[in-house]
């Protein structure tokens, strides 16, 4: 099995996505075949030093990075390889999204129309519902938060 083809791209819309390639644009056709797109989020705090990186589902509803869809290549202005620090995130995200998505395979989903001629009652006690499905795991597991710092340890006082 071959190491895949990861690639990070800064779109014509501003956006930047990282995604593996299964296959190149060619002559006769613009659209590259990838998976596993997310958009990068990047924030900075300048005053405080700090830089946060997230990824995000670049589409609506396609969610599961096993998903294949194509770019095209014209609307692409730059591509990198990315680091070995966002690589090493970004496998670890898409790991993580792939063990929710089989763990949890049918998450609650619901046609926002009918919702509409709920009562706020009726509403409250649909989402309980909805939510009761999964018989109180949790939806997402916190064991692995080596990369988490926490703020405001109970040992230290702040001022």
């Amino acid at each position: 099995m071959s190491k895949p083809d990861i690639k990070q791209f800064r779109l014509s819309t501003g956006e930047e996505i990282i995604c593996e390639i299964l296959e190149w644009d060619c002559d006769e056709s613009s659209a590259m075949i990838v998976r596993g797109i997310l958009k990068i989020i990047e924030t900075e705090d300048w005053k405080a030093g700090i830089r946060l990186i997230a990824f995000r589902p670049f589409m609506a509803f396609n969610e599961d990075p096993r998903i294949v869809q194509t770019i095209n290549s014209e609307h692409v202005i730059a591509e990198a390889q990315p680091p070995d620090s966002l690589m090493k995130m970004y496998t670890r995200c898409v790991r993580k999204i792939k063990k929710d998505m089989d763990e949890y395979p049918d998450l609650p989903t619901f046609d926002v129309d009918d919702l509409n001629y709920m009562s706020d009652d009726e509403l409250r006690d649909h989402l309980k519902n909805e939510m009761g499905k999964f018989k109180k795991k949790e939806l997402y597991d916190d064991s692995d938060m080596d990369n988490v710092v926490q703020f405001k340890p109970k040992d230290k006082t702040f001022h």
